[in-house]
Protein backbone atom coordinates (compact mmCIF):
# COMPACT_ATOMS: atom_id res chain seq x y z
CA UNK A 1 0.00 0.00 0.00
CA UNK A 2 1.34 3.54 0.12
CA UNK A 3 1.17 3.93 3.28
CA UNK A 4 3.89 1.11 3.53
CA UNK A 5 6.01 2.59 0.79
CA UNK A 6 5.79 6.06 2.80
CA UNK A 7 6.45 4.33 6.30
CA UNK A 8 9.61 2.89 4.56
CA UNK A 9 10.73 6.33 2.63
CA UNK A 10 9.98 8.02 5.99
CA UNK A 11 13.07 5.73 7.62
CA UNK A 12 15.28 6.70 5.10
CA UNK A 13 14.35 10.62 5.10
CA UNK A 14 15.34 10.42 8.99
CA UNK A 15 18.59 9.20 8.30
CA UNK A 16 19.72 13.01 6.45
CA UNK A 17 19.77 16.00 8.10
CA UNK A 18 17.20 18.10 5.51
CA UNK A 19 15.65 17.55 2.06
CA UNK A 20 18.44 19.26 0.58
CA UNK A 21 21.00 16.69 2.08
CA UNK A 22 18.54 13.48 0.81
CA UNK A 23 18.31 15.33 -2.58
CA UNK A 24 21.66 15.43 -3.21
CA UNK A 25 22.54 11.98 -2.08
CA UNK A 26 19.95 10.77 -4.49
CA UNK A 27 21.21 12.92 -7.14
CA UNK A 28 24.49 11.75 -6.52
CA UNK A 29 23.25 8.12 -7.09
CA UNK A 30 21.57 9.21 -10.25
CA UNK A 31 18.39 9.06 -8.91
CA UNK A 32 15.48 10.80 -6.89
CA UNK A 33 12.62 10.65 -5.07
CA UNK A 34 9.64 8.96 -7.56
CA UNK A 35 12.17 6.23 -8.71
CA UNK A 36 13.55 5.56 -4.61
CA UNK A 37 9.66 5.32 -4.39
CA UNK A 38 8.57 3.11 -7.06
CA UNK A 39 12.22 0.80 -6.07
CA UNK A 40 10.85 0.88 -2.27
CA UNK A 41 7.23 -0.42 -3.72
CA UNK A 42 8.67 -3.20 -5.98
CA UNK A 43 11.18 -4.00 -2.68
CA UNK A 44 8.12 -4.68 -0.56
CA UNK A 45 6.16 -6.64 -2.91
CA UNK A 46 9.27 -8.95 -3.41
CA UNK A 47 9.75 -9.08 0.17
CA UNK A 48 5.79 -10.21 1.23
CA UNK A 49 6.16 -12.56 -1.53
CA UNK A 50 8.70 -14.06 -0.32
CA UNK A 51 7.74 -14.29 2.85
CA UNK A 52 4.32 -15.67 2.21
CA UNK A 53 5.21 -18.13 -0.89
CA UNK A 54 8.93 -19.11 0.16
CA UNK A 55 9.56 -18.74 3.80
CA UNK A 56 6.59 -19.67 5.65
CA UNK A 57 6.97 -23.25 3.55
CA UNK A 58 10.40 -23.85 5.22
CA UNK A 59 11.12 -25.69 8.33
CA UNK A 60 14.27 -26.80 9.57
CA UNK A 61 14.21 -30.90 11.28
CA UNK A 62 16.30 -31.41 14.52
CA UNK A 63 18.03 -34.24 12.19
CA UNK A 64 19.12 -31.85 9.87
CA UNK A 65 20.39 -29.22 12.70
CA UNK A 66 22.56 -32.14 14.18
CA UNK A 67 23.74 -33.50 10.89
CA UNK A 68 25.30 -30.10 9.91
CA UNK A 69 26.68 -29.77 13.59
CA UNK A 70 28.74 -32.95 13.90
CA UNK A 71 29.64 -32.87 10.45
CA UNK A 72 31.30 -28.83 10.37
CA UNK A 73 32.91 -28.94 14.19
CA UNK A 74 35.46 -26.31 13.18
CA UNK A 75 32.50 -23.81 12.74
CA UNK A 76 31.42 -24.08 16.32
CA UNK A 77 34.90 -23.36 18.52
CA UNK A 78 35.60 -20.41 19.73
CA UNK A 79 38.13 -18.86 22.20
CA UNK A 80 37.64 -17.55 24.99
CA UNK A 81 34.75 -15.13 25.56
CA UNK A 82 33.25 -12.78 28.07
CA UNK A 83 29.60 -11.31 28.58
CA UNK A 84 29.40 -8.07 30.08
CA UNK A 85 26.97 -4.78 30.46
CA UNK A 86 27.83 -1.66 30.40
CA UNK A 87 27.39 2.01 30.89
CA UNK A 88 29.30 4.73 28.51
CA UNK A 89 29.37 7.97 29.66
CA UNK A 90 31.21 10.29 26.97
CA UNK A 91 32.96 13.31 27.66
CA UNK A 92 30.99 16.23 26.68
CA UNK A 93 34.02 17.98 24.70
CA UNK A 94 38.08 18.09 24.62
CA UNK A 95 39.22 19.68 27.62
CA UNK A 96 40.57 18.14 30.66
CA UNK A 97 37.60 19.52 32.79
CA UNK A 98 35.16 17.84 30.70
CA UNK A 99 37.24 14.15 30.65
CA UNK A 100 37.53 14.89 34.41
CA UNK A 101 33.29 15.22 34.45
CA UNK A 102 32.57 12.33 32.71
CA UNK A 103 35.17 9.78 35.03
CA UNK A 104 33.77 11.42 37.78
CA UNK A 105 29.92 10.63 36.51
CA UNK A 106 31.07 6.98 35.70
CA UNK A 107 32.55 6.76 39.47
CA UNK A 108 29.35 7.95 40.61
CA UNK A 109 27.14 5.39 38.82
CA UNK A 110 29.73 2.32 39.88
CA UNK A 111 29.29 3.98 43.66
CA UNK A 112 25.55 3.39 43.35
CA UNK A 113 25.62 -0.38 41.86
CA UNK A 114 28.06 -1.56 44.68
CA UNK A 115 25.30 -0.29 47.34
CA UNK A 116 22.68 -1.62 45.07
CA UNK A 117 21.15 -0.08 42.52
CA UNK A 118 19.94 -1.97 39.59
CA UNK A 119 22.65 -1.97 36.68
CA UNK A 120 20.23 -2.15 34.24
CA UNK A 121 17.96 0.29 35.47
CA UNK A 122 21.17 2.77 34.97
CA UNK A 123 22.31 1.69 31.75
CA UNK A 124 18.91 2.31 30.63
CA UNK A 125 19.04 5.92 32.07
CA UNK A 126 22.04 6.70 31.78
CA UNK A 127 24.41 5.16 28.89
CA UNK A 128 24.87 6.65 25.60
CA UNK A 129 25.90 3.17 23.91
CA UNK A 130 22.91 1.04 21.63
CA UNK A 131 23.68 -1.39 24.24
CA UNK A 132 21.39 0.89 26.44
CA UNK A 133 17.86 -0.45 26.14
CA UNK A 134 19.32 -4.09 26.59
CA UNK A 135 20.35 -2.27 30.14
CA UNK A 136 23.91 -2.50 28.85
CA UNK A 137 24.01 -6.12 27.62
CA UNK A 138 26.37 -6.87 24.66
CA UNK A 139 26.52 -10.53 24.98
CA UNK A 140 29.45 -12.92 24.32
CA UNK A 141 32.19 -11.62 22.95
CA UNK A 142 36.05 -12.52 22.34
CA UNK A 143 38.90 -10.52 23.43
CA UNK A 144 39.40 -9.78 20.04
CA UNK A 145 36.12 -8.06 19.43
CA UNK A 146 36.40 -5.51 21.66
CA UNK A 147 38.09 -2.60 22.42
CA UNK A 148 41.27 -3.21 23.68
CA UNK A 149 41.51 -0.93 27.26
CA UNK A 150 38.09 -3.06 27.54
CA UNK A 151 38.76 -6.23 26.87
CA UNK A 152 42.01 -5.83 29.47
CA UNK A 153 39.84 -4.69 32.38
CA UNK A 154 36.72 -7.20 31.29
CA UNK A 155 39.02 -10.60 31.27
CA UNK A 156 40.49 -8.94 34.58
CA UNK A 157 37.78 -9.39 36.50
CA UNK A 158 35.72 -12.49 37.92
CA UNK A 159 32.14 -13.00 37.09
CA UNK A 160 30.04 -10.14 38.84
CA UNK A 161 33.24 -7.74 39.17
CA UNK A 162 32.69 -4.09 38.41
CA UNK A 163 35.10 -1.73 37.32
CA UNK A 164 35.47 2.01 35.58
CA UNK A 165 37.29 1.75 32.44
CA UNK A 166 38.50 4.42 30.03
CA UNK A 167 38.49 3.59 26.22
CA UNK A 168 38.24 5.63 22.99
CA UNK A 169 34.81 5.90 23.34
CA UNK A 170 34.83 7.46 27.04
CA UNK A 171 34.33 5.98 30.14
CA UNK A 172 32.62 2.52 30.67
CA UNK A 173 31.31 0.89 33.64
CA UNK A 174 31.88 -2.66 33.05
CA UNK A 175 30.08 -5.63 34.75
CA UNK A 176 30.96 -9.41 34.03
CA UNK A 177 27.79 -11.60 33.99
CA UNK A 178 29.40 -14.73 32.53
CA UNK A 179 32.60 -16.25 31.11
CA UNK A 180 33.50 -19.36 28.87
CA UNK A 181 36.57 -20.67 28.13
CA UNK A 182 37.99 -21.61 24.84
CA UNK A 183 36.28 -24.83 23.52
CA UNK A 184 33.24 -26.12 21.11
CA UNK A 185 30.18 -24.53 22.25
CA UNK A 186 27.45 -26.93 22.36
CA UNK A 187 24.61 -27.91 19.93
CA UNK A 188 21.44 -26.44 22.43
CA UNK A 189 23.53 -23.28 22.27
CA UNK A 190 24.10 -22.67 18.75
CA UNK A 191 20.66 -24.25 17.36
CA UNK A 192 18.82 -21.06 17.15
CA UNK A 193 21.32 -19.18 15.63
CA UNK A 194 22.07 -22.51 12.98
CA UNK A 195 18.16 -22.86 12.29
CA UNK A 196 17.94 -19.36 11.08
CA UNK A 197 20.85 -19.49 8.80
CA UNK A 198 20.05 -23.10 7.30
CA UNK A 199 16.46 -21.83 6.64
CA UNK A 200 18.36 -18.89 4.78
CA UNK A 201 20.15 -21.65 2.48
CA UNK A 202 16.99 -23.38 1.89
CA UNK A 203 15.05 -20.23 1.08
Amino acid sequence: TDEEVQAEFQKIAKTFKDDAEMNAALAAQHTDRAALEKNLSETIVVTKFVEERVNKKIAVTQEELAKYYSSNPKEFHHPDLIRTSHILIRPTGDTREQDAKARERAESLLARIKKGEDFARLAKENSVDASASLGGDIGLMSKEALDPDYAAAAFSLPVGGLKVVKSQFGYHVIKVTEKKNEGVATLDEVKEGLAEFLKSQKA
